[in-house]
């Protein structure tokens, strides 16, 4: 392929490269645009299920329109490398944007969220499900408009594309189904896009570690930190959202893009008009802050601009005049408080009502010097969104109530107004307690979480006292921390019920398999007993009765993952000892048909006469019983290799086994956790001469892979064998299915 063209797009320059193809930058002279190229490297092109899946890609993105979704314009191949042609876009991936030193407002970051839910939410009405949303497939322009990539996982209605042995999507953005090798569904891209949230929240995914296992025991057990807890500034709406959206079970997720869409809105809604919202446009086209610009001119700060040396003589006399203010403001003051025992109900210094001839507001607002007191530090941060008239960021103090400020020390003049709004902004907070400790209340929060449940009480406690005492801007402080005391107690009981749940649901399971080992034991045990092992191998046959006894110890002190491993060690055992006192039989069978004169299946006491003879020496019925002994031994064999997933043993029996085939029986076993294997009635035809033979039978094959599934697959099998240098082997294998579970093909 000229790799200046690929079709009739004229290749400019490369721009990236994926886990499927290469993206290039390239020219469309039919319509003279520029458009991206996406085409399968060279080191995949040969793989059918890889080509499979990057025109699955365009097939899915080609059946979508939607202003947040890549668009599609040509589909085609060329000397054996598909390729399509996309639109073009300039600027940059999330993954970039976040990684970037640039501050992002908490309203953008929910903005590029609902952006992205737009879109799935319009791929998963059309049956589209993407299946790997991540940073690095949501891409943002220069105009600020969000846009999903790359569909190469995307699974189209009706196809059963997957790439073979592999987990599909980037790691740290799977869903607990995902892990669990389950079908996915359209709360599989919620819950990416949860990971995507919390990350440009937090700065870190959820569940990162440093190693591939850590992160998938991660995603299916461990709830993520909460939010709050790593930057204290993030509403609760939004931290309930980004919960619902990593919920571990898909049901308790947002059932589809549109319910996350409308809580997004709302949340939006919220912090637009309370004081954590962003007071000044951002830059659509980079998601910053607008960068400082100089004063214009006339502006009051290039106004105030002195020559220095008329400065410092306007400086001194400013602060001349500011000190003696403050010296006939202190006196007066001064004579204020010592009128303050003989004040009249109604005037300034009685705390029975407010200034005489003023509005309650009015005095409310009195400026008293005294009273003021310095900006709390702990309140005080720089909103990212807020732009100075003079183009600086401005440090301003978060806009609360002043009902929220004790009254501190001052005049008595000053505390009347205090005491109205400290008491107002009380009764606010008793009036919100009772509501959010009946919710912490209703989620068990006092059993769950007794620890973050006793902080909100003492914390009601000691607000109640101060209300009791009169204290009521002390109380308001305490009361309204309570209330989110009680709020944050909710959450982390929610979280612990979660959590207990998935506990619960991973005990269930393994409850569930520990009952199925012990099961499985016992087939095996019966087995072993029928083929007489506990005479022919009785020490294999003791050891493993053996840790049958320590398994079932286990199974009641309900250790179920130590009971599992002895119930199937046992069973295993089991059937090793079935296997050597089948092979015992079957020596002696071939033994006593070899003898001359013998028709039964044991040699007459006593017989005397020559040794034994070949078997072209033998008679043609004694022939074919020694025949039919030895095939059975290798039809022991043969299933002993399958339940000890044992390749070299199975080829050993079966030389002709196919490289397709031992490569197929090489990912089965990598996968299973136990194979149990039954040949039931078996028919053995042995052919004239007795150097070939066909078996007939019915073949239940059982299998559990590593993730817990249970497969069970039975077919009438057919087997051709033939003996060489006096042994019988194995020379074809053929499976008529009758029945099988979970869908999945028998081998």
């Amino acid at each position: 392929m000229d790799r200046d063209r690929v079709g009739r797009y004229q290749l400019i320059e490369k721009l990236g490269e994926g886990g499927m193809g290469v993206v290039y930058k390239a020219f469309d002279p039919l319509i003279e645009r520029t458009v991206a190229v996406k085409l399968i490297s060279g080191a995949v092109d040969d793989a059918a299920e890889t080509r499979e899946r990057f025109f699955a890609e365009a097939r899915a993105a080609g059946r979508l329109s939607h202003r947040n979704i890549v668009t599609i314009y040509d589909l085609g191949e060329e000397a054996g490398h598909p390729f399509f042609a996309m639109e073009f876009l300039e600027g940059r991936d999330l993954s970039a944007r976040i990684r970037s030193p640039e501050v992002m407002t908490l309203d953008r970051k929910l903005d590029i969220v609902a952006q992205v839910a737009e879109g799935l939410s319009f791929a998963h009405a059309r049956g589209i499900t993407h299946r790997d949303i991540k940073p690095a497939n949501i891409f943002i322009t220069k105009t600020g408009q969000v846009k999903i990539l790359d569909f190469g996982l995307a699974r189209l209605p009706g196809s059963q594309v997957t790439r073979s042995r592999s987990l599909l999507g980037t790691i740290n953005y799977l869903a607990p189904e995902q892990v669990r090798g389950e079908p996915a569904d359209q709360r599989t891209d919620i819950f990416a896009l949860g990971v995507v949230l919390y990350e440009m929240l937090a700065g870190r995914t959820p569940f990162e570690s440093g190693s591939f296992a850590t992160t998938l025991h991660r995603i299916l057990t461990e709830v993520p930190a909460p939010i709050a807890a790593l930057d204290p500034c993030v509403r609760p709406e939004v931290s309930a959202i980004v919960d619902r959206a990593l919920a571990k079970a898909p049901e308790e997720r947002y059932l589809d893009a549109s319910a996350l869409l409308a809580d997004l809105a709302e949340c939006r809604r919220a912090l637009r008009s309370s004081d954590c919202a962003p007071h000044a446009p951002v830059d659509a086209a980079a998601d910053v802050v607008p960068a400082p610009r100089p004063p214009a001119p006339g502006s009051s700060s290039s106004r105030l601009r002195l020559p220095p040396r008329v400065a410092a003589p306007v400086f001194l006399l400013m602060a001349a005049v500011v000190l003696l203010a403050g010296g006939w403001w202190a006196l007066r003051t001064g004579e204020v408080a010592a009128d303050a025992t003989n004040a009249k109900p109604g005037t300034l210094a009685s705390p029975g009502g407010p200034v005489a001839n003023q509005s309650p507001e009015t005095a409310l607002a009195e400026p008293v010097a005294a009273s003021v007191q310095p900006p709390d530090p702990e309140r005080t941060r720089a909103l990212p969104g807020a732009v100075g008239a003079e183009g600086r960021l401005e440090t301003v103090r978060a806009e609360e109530p002043a009902r929220l400020r004790s009254p501190g020390p001052g005049p008595v003049s000053a505390r009347p107004a205090e005491d109205v709004a400290g008491r107002r902004s009380a009764e606010d907070a008793l009036g919100e307690l009772g509501q959010t400790r009946a919710a912490a209340g209703a989620v068990s929060a006092p059993a769950l979480v007794p620890e973050a449940f006793r902080r909100a009480e003492q914390a009601e406690t000691e607000g109640r006292a101060s209300y009791d005492r009169g204290e009521y801007g002390q109380a308001a402080v305490r009361l309204h921390e309570a209330v989110g005391l009680f709020r944050r107690a909710e959450i982390e009981a929610r979280m612990e019920q979660r959590r207990r749940a998935e506990d619960d649901r991973l005990r269930a399971r393994e409850l569930e398999r520990a009952v199925g080992a012990r099961e499985a034991f016992v087939e095996a045990k019966g087995r072993a007993e029928r083929a007489g092992a506990a005479k022919e191998a009785s020490a294999v046959f003791r050891e493993a009765d053996g840790r049958a006894t320590e398994a079932r110890d286990r199974f009641d002190r309900a250790d179920y993952a130590g009971a599992v491993e002895r119930f199937e060690a046992a069973a295993a055992g089991m059937d090793e000892a079935r296997r050597l006192a089948e092979r015992a039989m079957a020596d002696q069978v071939a033994v006593t048909r070899s003898l001359p004169g013998t028709t039964g299946s044991a040699p007459a006491r006593g017989a005397a006469g020559p040794g034994p003879v070949s078997a072209g020496a033998l008679q043609p019925e004694e022939a074919r019983a020694a025949a039919e002994a030895a095939i059975l031994d290798v039809l022991g064999r043969y299933r002993a290799a399958l339940e000890a997933r044992d390749l070299p043993a199975l080829e050993r029996i079966w030389p002709g086994l196919q490289e397709g085939e031992k490569r197929a029986l090489r990912a089965e076993f990598d996968n299973a956790r136990r194979v149990d294997v039954e040949l039931l009635d078996p028919r053995i035809a042995v052919a004239a001469g007795a150097d070939a033979a066909t078996v007939q039978c019915r073949r239940r094959y059982r299998l559990e892979t590593r993730d817990g599934q249970r497969l069970q697959v039975e077919t009438i099998t057919r087997l051709t064998l033939q003996r060489r240098d006096g042994a019988w082997l194995i020379a074809s294998v053929r499976h008529e299915n009758l029945g099988q579970s979970l869908g999945r093909d028998d081998r």
